[in-house]
């Protein structure tokens, strides 16, 4: 069915219940999925025969508490529990509960922490806790050996992993997860990107990273430190004998990348290695000057240089006073479909020819009285992103 947001299907009542039907065998065994969304629940439904739940949906309710039980099912292995109001879940719910694979108990601002028989969860692939109130990781995700998804976006208030303050064991207990295939972040350390820019695995598995109010000038990260091939937020800081060009793409499989009210960035260089990014927001950081620094890259790659946002799809700047570039040349931008630029008073070039966007129907959104001082490449590029 039509539906206001294009990253979600909807589905009509009459046919999400023909599906259920048909899953529970023609509804002789109706336990085995259970879909309880938008049910104003304030408990866990009671089941009949729980041995025989292979998947359960309570999302979007109204639970507050769940209890120890019982809930004896080894077969269940999907189990949504998100935009609900959970505080606590007892110790023992997860005990019997060994083939579940899907997690999500996300959207629960008021749950702060997770029940310490998480261990339990051996065949768990993904868990999701994006917006929820954690504030440590329990000891026993190290032994989520066959998680491959970990979602920790917008967990504000998380401050250690295992007890330890400023996520020191950030680097041992992620990596112990042998098998994980993609991590989303929120930071607001930079000590913590500083970290996560030097575990190359982790790098190369996170997907979307959000910097929020993230102060990396607070420390002093190299844009490819010698021996460790990391990109950085922060200018160069050691000498240029001791740097070298990198040979494959660091961020590999990010996507999107939002940063909000960031002190000390002067450039976003390190993004010329994501190829995949499809989703770039920048807003309110006020010392940033560039996007990409010609500088920089001229400094490490020479000219050699890969050709970025091959796969941008959408590119947002807003409250940037200070940006005087996006990019020193034109580029092709074969996927853009949407360019916002709003309170960028310094802007005055796009990185825009009339070759940019082709047959991508790109979208500008802008104020008129700025679009009016933009120097555009030539007249043909101006009459096709503002005609008159």
């Amino acid at each position: 069915m039509d539906y206001e947001h294009t990253e979600f299907l909807k589905m009509h009542d009459m046919f999400r219940e023909m599906a259920l039907w048909i899953t529970a065998d023609l509804g002789k065994t109706k336990e085995i999925f259970i879909v309880k969304t938008g049910s104003k629940l304030r408990d866990v439904p009671e089941v009949e025969d729980w041995s025989v739940v292979q998947k359960m949906s309570l999302m979007g309710n109204d639970i507050e508490k769940i209890g120890a039980g019982p809930y004896g099912t080894k077969k269940l292995v999907t189990l949504f529990l998100q935009n609900n109001k959970l505080v606590s879940i007892s110790e023992r719910f997860f005990q019997w509960m060994t083939e579940l694979k899907v997690l999500d108990l996300s959207s629960n601002e008021s749950l702060t922490e997770l029940p310490a028989d998480i261990p339990k969860l051996v065949a768990l692939k993904y868990l999701n806790l994006s917006s929820t109130g954690i504030k440590i990781l329990p000891v026993g995700i190290k032994y989520l050996t066959k998680l491959i998804h970990l979602n920790l976006e917008f967990t504000h208030k998380l401050k250690s992993v295992v007890g330890i303050s400023n996520l020191l064991s950030l680097h041992e207990e992620l990596k112990s997860l042998e098998h994980l295939k993609l991590l989303t972040l929120t930071l607001k350390d930079a000590f913590v990107l500083e970290r996560l820019l030097n575990i190359h695995s982790l790098v190369n598995f996170t997907r979307y990273l959000s910097l929020d109010k993230c102060i990396p000038n607070a420390v002093r990260i190299p844009l490819v430190a010698a021996g460790s091939s990391a990109p950085s937020v922060q200018e160069v800081d050691r000498p240029l004998q001791h740097m070298k060009s990198p040979n494959h793409m660091y961020f590999r499989n990010l996507t999107r990348v939002d940063i909000v009210n960031c002190e000390g960035l002067r450039d976003l260089t390190w993004l010329m290695y994501a190829p995949c990014l499809s989703n770039l927001h920048v807003e309110m950081s006020f010392q940033t000057e560039e996007i990409i620094s010609r500088e920089k890259v001229m400094k490490i790659d020479g000219e050699k240089f890969t050709t970025p946002f091959l796969k941008l799809e959408s590119l947002s700047l807003v409250f940037l006073y200070a940006v005087k570039s996006i990019y020193w040349c034109p580029l092709p931008f074969p996927a853009l479909k949407h360019l916002k630029i709003h309170r960028c008073p310094n802007l005055r070039k796009l990185p825009l020819d009339s070759a940019s966007a082709k047959g991508c129907d790109l979208v500008l959104d802008a104020y008129g009285e700025w679009l009016r001082d933009v120097e555009w490449e030539d007249e043909a590029t101006k009459n096709r992103f503002c005609p008159t």
